[in-house]
């Protein structure tokens, strides 16, 4: 691209300004370089393009970007001072470049608006300086402040420029030298200005110089040391005190004495202990821990209660990640390190649900909030966060939902209760009437004994929908239940003894594969009636097709239990009816005795121990029932 195509690019005002700037920059010691709001390069003089040659190897024309020559780590910082400019700001900068011989060039740039005849910012004029003697001036400067030491001579121009209270004595407890804030407090005490001369313990109180002539000793003799002075009254005050053997070619010649106004430390110091104090108390009370990790350091804080929480000792923990995350809990453990990369990765502010394992082996309920503190580079400085142990909140809402469950579950009762009053025994009272009614004015001897058989069926019918709600209405008013361990294959086989009778008339083959050591922990009623209602149940809906069987397989997994009882029966239509198949006198087959009972009770009973039901079935195939029974601890 020509010169002249890379103006035709830019703003004319801006070339203007560089033609009247050509010969103000063309011999100046000082680098310039003139940019538009584009950030684009618009002019530069030699030495600011020798410069980037020089210490960066930095080649560049005029129409490309100035961040062509920005390291990519200060690209946003840099962008940032051009906006500010060209909103009207001066800016101003510092580059460290690192020489070849270990040595430092520190470069000063100074960034101003642009203005065009109008007086239109249209860019930013840059000018850099080489700083780097001034720096090195300043240092040395610095150094040379430092090394200034105290003594007699200059004590006098020193010691007047600080509040601390600066005096000195003799062998002999004369005063030899003091500073104004001395005098003054002398004053303000006695109500005169110390003299040179004057013998020190005259100020001293009669309670006091025993204590004070013990520490003068202790400088004449060599030692330096301090210490505080605490006074009440008039008021609360500390003071630093600090004695020092003024020392000649190993000879002391006496003593100096430094005292500083500590009262603002010390009342800070005080009130910090009470702050902390108060802390921990509300940390304890709302059992909330804080912690902190600096990402730069790797250093880690916690604090008392967030070892509490863990019921960890400080001793014998670490502070490594690895060490912390053995705590969370094994089930919670693939959730906490997902959001904690996400975190990481995002540098946002996240929290987290969790439970941990604690070394005694007791699980809490832990909600962690975290945060990340920044540098002024942008970069992740410091996280930190809170602990708070939620185990009895988490409880509470626990049993807050149990409430709610069974709330939905009675309300759900009730329905199958208004369900039976409505229809199953009204029905029942109902035909129980008519009948009555047709008997009562019939004539006919063979229609009156039909009417009777009738009579006979519904009012067992009644009866029999009467002894289940009865049995229903015991089984939820029990408020204990007595737990035994019984053999599972010894109660299938009392179960089938119990229907022997049909079992043999219907050709019906048992294949009982439990085996024989499978102990479950169990109401015994309950089992019972749910073996009962099973097997009862493959029986009644049975296939006519073919010879009934019926499978009792189980085994252990862990602390449960699993039965299943399969039959080759008729099956159930899942689709249509697996909401309704565990319902209060659901029935699917259409069979007049069918009452539809024997599974809602199963179900109940079931659950009632800590267990669950599950069916798969398959219509003119068969179907299984698989029971969980839970192990009680």
């Amino acid at each position: 691209m020509t010169e002249k195509s890379e103006k035709g690019d830019m703003n004319e005002e801006l070339i203007t300004l560089e033609q009247k700037l050509s010969l103000l920059t063309i011999n100046s010691e000082e680098s310039f370089v003139l940019v538009d709001t584009n950030y684009n390069i618009v002019a530069f003089n030699r030495q600011f393009k020798n410069q980037y040659i020089k210490y960066f190897g930095t080649t560049f024309k005029k129409g490309d970007s100035i961040f062509s020559l920005v390291q990519k780590n200060r690209v946003e910082q840099v962008k940032k001072i051009y906006e500010r400019v060209f909103a009207g700001k001066t800016e101003y900068s510092e580059i460290v470049i690192p020489l070849p011989d270990k040595n430092e060039l520190i470069i000063s740039n100074k960034f101003k608006p642009a203005f065009n005849e109008d007086g239109s910012i249209v860019g930013a004029f840059v000018t850099s300086f080489d700083i780097t003697d001034i720096r090195k001036a300043q240092i040395e400067k610095t150094k040379s402040e430092n090394k200034i030491e105290f003594d007699s001579k200059n004590l006098k121009a020193l010691i007047n420029n600080t509040k601390d209270l600066i005096w000195s004595i003799d062998l002999n407890h004369k005063i030899l030298t003091f500073n104004d804030a001395f005098s003054n407090q002398v004053f303000k005490i006695y109500n005169k200005y110390p003299t040179e001369g004057e013998d020190l313990t005259e100020y001293f109180s009669h309670e006091n110089k025993n204590r004070m002539m013990l520490y003068i000793n202790r400088a004449i003799s060599g030692e330096s040391f301090s210490v505080i002075e605490h006074k009440l009254e008039p008021k609360e005050t500390w003071s630093e005190v600090s004695f020092n053997p003024i020392v000649d070619d190993n000879r002391v010649l006496g003593v100096a004495f430094t005292s500083r106004d500590v009262t603002d430390r010390k009342l800070f110091e005080r009130s910090l202990i009470q702050s902390q104090n108060r802390l921990k108390q509300a940390q304890e009370i709302a059992h909330i821990g804080h912690w902190e990790w600096n990402m730069q350091t790797s250093e880690t804080f916690w604090s008392d209660e967030a070892y509490n929480i863990y019921g960890i000792h400080p001793e014998f923990f670490d502070h490594s990640f690895e060490s912390w995350i053995k705590y969370v809990h094994p089930e919670d453990l693939e959730h906490v390190q997902a959001l904690i990369k996400i975190g990481l990765e995002t540098l946002e502010n996240y929290e987290l649900y969790h439970r941990i394992i604690r070394p005694d082996g007791t699980v809490r309920y832990i909600h962690a909030s975290n945060h990340f503190e920044f540098d002024l580079d942008g970069k992740p400085k410091v996280l930190y966060g809170t602990i708070q142990d939620i185990t009895e909140r988490k409880s509470n809402e626990m049993k807050l939902q149990e409430l709610l469950r069974n709330s939905n579950s009675e309300n759900r009762m009730l329905n199958s209760f208004n369900h039976m009053v409505s229809h199953n025994l009204r029905s029942n009272s109902n035909n129980i009437k008519g009948i009555v009614d047709m008997i009562r004015y019939s004539d006919d001897e063979f229609e009156r004994n039909e009417l009777l058989e009738m009579l006979t069926q519904s009012s067992n019918k009644l009866n029999e929908t009467v002894q289940n709600l009865s049995e229903y209405l015991t089984f939820q008013n029990k408020e204990a239940y007595d737990y035994k361990e019984l053999t599972l294959k010894h109660e299938i086989d009392k179960t089938c003894n119990a229907l022997n009778n049909q079992i043999s008339e219907l050709e019906v083959k048992i294949d009982n594969q439990i085996d024989e050591n499978l102990v479950v922990s169990v109401v015994p009623s309950y089992l019972e009636s749910i073996l009962l209602n099973l097997l009862s149940n493959a029986i009644k809906y049975r296939s006519t097709d073919r010879n009934l069987v019926v499978e009792f397989i189980g085994e252990k997994k862990g602390r449960v239990t699993v039965l299943k009882v399969k039959d080759n029966g008729s099956g159930i239509d899942l689709e249509k009816n697996r909401k309704s198949i565990f319902g209060m006198f659901s029935t699917f087959h259409g069979n007049r005795d069918a009452i539809g009972f024997g599974l809602f009770m199963t179900k109940n009973q079931l659950e009632s121990m800590g267990g669950h039901i599950e069916v798969e079935s398959t219509i003119n195939q068969g179907t299984t029932f698989i029971l969980h029974f839970n192990e009680k601890s």
